[in-house]
């Protein structure tokens, strides 16, 4: 913990001080600010705790209450910690009862908290939070930090521990801990009903601000098993935030250790949990796990007569069957899981029902999915959902690709780009690319690719990095075989690690590099050429590909 030197030590004492107390005037009090500034070694947290002290006593007092309290045995003999611990305690022994008992309550949150999420922490009604909040941010031990409209709050993490240790003396924290794990499922709960229903433009980015606070309830209740129930409703309910921000082995882990051994759930609480498990799966490639716990979801769904659970559990029914060439049933789930959307009335679930049971109906001829998927789309658009309108066309794009027709895939999936949020882009420029590959229209691809490697590195999206990885290597092949062999191997391997299985024109598109590869370098050489790739790291990895695109 380095310190300020002493001008700029000074200048943070006097903001804090000026904050605190309007009648606050650093020219009158210089020389004693710089001499509590030494004294606290220049620490920007022990000022600032000291500063906000101004309100209530005056400099002099305060040089006092230091010398006592701080520095009684000289500073050299005192470590910084302890000037830490000792400038903390004293501001937290200053503290009315009230404002010290929400302090230990706000210990648990990670990554700060809303004022929303601090009147149900506090306990009480919204006037009293909001005192107690303004009051503990006017004393540093809050800091307020702006997110757009909305302001967050934290503790420092050396106060945070601090109120963590408070909670321990007293034996709090369990109880500490089960609200702050009550409250964030609470969280968890509305925003997955937003997402079904109607999510708003910032509902990813609310969540995400709350990801932390997620992980450590999840942590408490399933992770320690604490609580398994309250834990398995948050890992169900945040489930859907893991997909939109490709955490999906996290998200999977915590599905999976909520359903633990198959000991009971509430039917409500485990149909939830394994319906979102099986959108995590199917998200993998991981197609037996997604249509086991689509299954699963969907009889739990039945049997507590939720029709509207039931609709989305049977369309992923019928999207497994569909994508395992299983058409006959894969068609009567998708007549039972549209059925049900209908009834539902519901033009957003109905919307999202055809988009999954499209390819449902191949039986009836190419026309009949194209149909399904126009339909989709047109109802996306008619409801403004920018997000699900790209996600649509993509996936009318991907069936294009599937039956041949690339150029129509391509113009399918450029659209839908222009819709697209950051996550879905991604994921839309690396099959544009694949479609151009397919065609052999490298005047495109290249720079398709190209956009795609970057993009999925710039937004950490692994599985479309190994995608984008993949087609850099299949154009790179002709003009440098062996750095395209080290790329595929590399892509293979982590593909590999993840469970992740290839399909349809990607696997073209690899089966064409491999064969390429062949013909150009030794099978001795191949292999160790693919071993090395298998060897390398991420960021290695990306490197490489980079400097192979400027072949292109």
């Amino acid at each position: 913990m380095s310190g300020l030197n002493l001008d700029s030590a000074v200048q943070l004492f006097n903001e804090r001080a000026r904050a605190a107390s309007r009648d606050f005037r650093i020219e009158t009090n210089a020389a004693l600010v710089e001499d509590i500034c030494r004294r606290l070694d220049g620490i920007a947290l022990a000022i600032e705790l000291a500063a906000a002290r101004v309100r209530t006593i005056s400099v002099e007092k305060l040089s006092e209450h230091l010398e006592l309290r701080v520095l009684s045995g000289g500073r050299d003999r005192q470590p910084r910690q302890q000037t830490m611990r000792a400038l903390i305690d004293w501001s937290y022994n200053l503290l009315a009862p009230e404002e010290q008992d929400f302090l230990r309550r706000s210990a648990p949150c990670m990554g700060g908290f809303t004022l929303e999420s601090a009147i149900a922490l506090c306990g009480t009604d919204d006037v009293g939070a909001i005192d107690l909040v303004s009051s503990l941010v006017d004393k540093s031990l809050f800091v307020r930090e702006m997110q757009e409209a909305d302001p967050r709050y934290r503790l420092l993490e050396p106060i945070r521990q601090f109120a963590r240790e408070k909670l321990e003396e007293i034996g709090e924290m369990r109880g500490a801990l089960q609200r702050h794990a009550q409250v964030y499922a609470a969280i968890a709960r509305d925003g997955y009903e937003e997402w079904d229903t109607n999510p708003r433009r910032d509902w990813l980015a609310r969540l995400e601000n709350e990801l932390p606070n997620f992980r450590a309830a999840l942590s408490w209740t399933v992770g320690k098993e604490n609580d398994r129930e309250l834990g398995a409703e948050i890992a169900g309910d945040t489930a859907p935030v893991f997909l939109r921000l490709s955490l999906l082995s996290e998200g999977t882990l915590w599905c999976e250790r909520a359903l633990g051994d198959g000991a009971p759930l509430p039917a409500v609480v485990e149909a939830r949990v394994r319906y979102t498990l099986s959108m995590l799966y199917n998200n993998q490639g991981a197609t037996k796990n997604a249509f086991a716990q689509a299954l699963a979801a969907e009889s739990l769904y039945r049997q507590i007569g939720d029709d509207r659970g039931l609709a989305r559990a049977v369309s992923q029914v019928a999207n497994q069957h569909s994508r395992e060439k299983r058409l006959g049933e894969a068609k009567s789930a998708a007549e039972d899981a549209l059925q049900l959307a209908r009834e539902c009335g519901d033009q957003r679930l109905l919307a999202d029902v055809l988009r999954r049971c499209a390819r449902s109906f191949l039986t009836d001829g190419v026309e009949r999915v194209r149909g399904m998927y126009a339909e989709s789309v047109a109802i996306f658009r008619s409801l403004g959902r920018d997000d699900e309108t790209a996600r649509a066309l993509t996936w009318l794009g991907q069936f294009e690709a599937e039956v041949g027709n690339y150029d129509e895939a391509a113009k399918q999936l450029i659209e839908a780009k222009s819709f697209a949020d950051d996550e879905l882009v991604v994921s839309v420029v690396g099959e544009v690319a694949a479609c151009y590959l397919a065609t052999g229209d490298r005047a495109k691809a290249e720079p398709a690719a190209r956009e795609a490697l970057a993009l999925a590195a710039k937004f950490h999206q692994p599985i479309e990095m190994l995608s984008a990885i993949s087609y850099v290597a299949a154009l790179a092949a002709e003009r440098n075989a062996t750095e395209a062999a080290v790329l595929i191997g590399y892509a293979e391997e982590r593909l590999r690690v993840a469970g992740w299985q290839r399909i349809h024109l990607d696997l073209a598109i690899v089966e064409g590099l491999q064969d390429a590869l062949t013909r150009r370098l030794a099978d001795t050489e191949l292999a160790q050429l693919f071993a090395a790739g298998a060897a390398m790291c991420e960021e290695e990895a990306v490197a490489r590909a980079t400097a192979l695109t400027s072949l292109f």
